[in-house]
């Protein structure tokens, strides 16, 4: 997880759910490379990037932490009114 990738990601997804394209279509969200994340949130808080600082778990925690990134990705999809 680095600070631009997620922020990217975040305006990519965005930009999918946004689009007028997809707006009869259901979206999935895939999150890969469970297993790199896992070993380095035991070395790198997720809060270093901007757009999680408002993580207020465990910083090593695991499931805490992706639970945190789900619900993000989520509040996009929230923000244009897909059913998620």
């Amino acid at each position: 997880l680095t600070k631009m990738s997620f922020l990217q990601d975040i305006d990519l997804f965005c930009d999918v759910i946004g689009s007028p394209w997809s707006q009869n279509v259901q979206v999935m969200l895939v999150l890969n490379k469970i297993d790199i994340f896992k070993e380095k949130i035991k070395r790198v808080p997720i809060t270093v990037c901007p757009a999680l600082k408002g993580y207020k778990g465990i910083q090593t925690d695991y499931e805490a932490s992706l639970q945190h990134i789900k619900e993000r990705f989520l509040e996009v999809a929230m923000k244009w009114d897909r059913n998620c």
